[in-house]
């Protein structure tokens, strides 16, 4: 899906529009370690109890290997936690191919290199917008 401006821009609306309907308020980071902070931009979901932080991946899953991508979380994972909480971390996967077996995969890899505690949900925009995650 989000190969074009337009379409990375269509997923980012859509998920700050599902955002607002639930009166939830963020702010906008780049992701701790990433290389390219305009693809890897974390929201940070402000009145939330405890930490809580969402990551829309806006590249489709043949452009960015899973196991680096479950490397570039862990990593944030990292980061959150090291400012003394347990952070709940979303990732909201907007691009192609993205099946519920890569989401799963990709969820594993990340906490296996996460800080234990860790809580990660990873999927699909539609889930995320359904509310499902």
């Amino acid at each position: 899906m989000p190969r074009t401006p337009e379409q990375r821009g269509a997923c980012i609306h859509a998920i700050e529009q599902a955002l607002e309907a639930r009166g939830i308020d963020y702010t906008i980071h780049g992701m701790p370690g990433a290389a390219d902070l305009v693809l890897f931009e974390e929201y940070w979901l402000t009145n939330l109890v405890g930490a809580a932080f969402l990551l829309p991946v806006l590249q489709d899953h043949d452009e960015t290997p899973s196991g680096e991508l479950a490397v570039m979380v862990a990593g944030a994972l990292r980061e959150h936690a090291g400012q003394g909480d347990a952070p709940s971390y979303y990732v909201v996967l907007c691009g192609e191919e993205w099946t519920p077996e890569r989401a799963a995969s990709l969820r594993e890899a990340a906490l296996a290199a996460a800080p234990a505690g860790a809580r990660l949900e990873v999927g699909s925009l539609d889930r995320f917008i359904r509310g499902d995650l």
